[in-house]
């Protein structure tokens, strides 16, 4: 239980809340986990809820296992949250955080949630808790889609559709945000060093040893997959390609070539990371 004398504002005020977001499969668990193992940050654990997310521990707030789900879940106009959402009611913000607080370190400053659907809804989450930090991971739109079909019933062509219908509101959200960056995947498998330094300097978080990386080699398989179903004249797949390649090239990826990461357009290249140049 908590102490009625806990002075919630004072608490609050002396924590950095970092949210991190993007859809499932994209890395939310793997960048969370690392952020959450430095001497001076704190993640939700033992919370009995499912990969510990702090959406299913509130009442403030629906988690979208109740709203469609992943890979659905962006379809949904109630799922994204704004500032003027009318679930900003005063007192909104402490019941929130009466429900984290038992799951945090409390003598750590930095404090980390993580939810796939923060994605959606962050203007919503920095108008509860102004100075936010937000971490937005995004991975190829290939092996998203593919990896999360085992979870839900849809189509490739559904799945990549709502990869693209997220990142539209991503997009429109970005400059509504403080504090906000966008980091790709495929970087934090590329060069993680550089990019975990980068996403410390970014939060004001000290320096930290940078802890082991995702594994390489990751999306390979989706991609091969990708190829030997995908041959010239598959209608699926060539509609996709068609349709979306504009969309997937804004944060450097293709249908076409998808083991080539190339640049990030804006305006997502305005809150990414910077991130070190090849060597050799």
């Amino acid at each position: 239980m908590v102490s009625d004398e806990v002075d919630l504002q004072a608490e609050m005020a002396g924590h950095v809340p970092v949210f991190v977001g993007g859809l499932h499969r994209s890395g939310t668990t793997f960048l969370a986990a690392a952020l959450s193992a430095t001497d001076h940050a704190s993640g939700l654990t033992g919370t009995g809820a499912r990969k510990d997310e702090g959406q299913s521990l509130q009442d403030v707030y629906t988690g979208v296992r109740f709203r469609a789900g992943p890979g659905r879940f962006g379809f949904r106009a109630e799922n994204h949250l704004t500032e003027a959402s009318p679930l900003l009611v005063d007192g909104a913000a402490e019941r929130v955080w009466r429900a984290w607080r038992p799951y945090w370190d409390l003598e750590k400053r930095f404090v980390v949630e993580k939810s796939p659907p923060n994605i959606v809804r962050m203007r919503f989450l920095q108008a509860l808790f102004p100075g936010s930090r937000f971490v937005v991971i995004v991975r190829h739109p290939i092996a998203v889609s593919l990896a999360t079909r085992k979870w839900c019933r849809a189509t490739h062509f559904g799945l990549v559709r709502h990869w693209v219908n997220v990142h539209r509101i991503l997009a429109e959200d970005l400059p509504h945000l403080q504090h906000v960056t966008v980091i790709r995947y495929e970087d934090l498998v590329d060069d993680f060093p550089s990019t975990w330094a980068g996403l410390l300097t970014f939060l004001g978080h000290p320096p930290a040893t940078a802890p082991r990386g995702p594994k390489t080699g990751m999306n390979d398989h989706y991609y091969q997959w990708w190829d030997s179903a995908a041959p010239v004249g598959t209608t699926e797949h060539a509609l996709i390609a068609a349709r979306y390649e504009s969309a997937a090239a804004r944060l450097g990826y293709s249908f076409r070539a998808p083991y080539v990461t190339g640049p990030v357009a804006a305006p997502f290249s305005w809150y990414r990371l910077p991130v070190a140049e090849p060597t050799g």
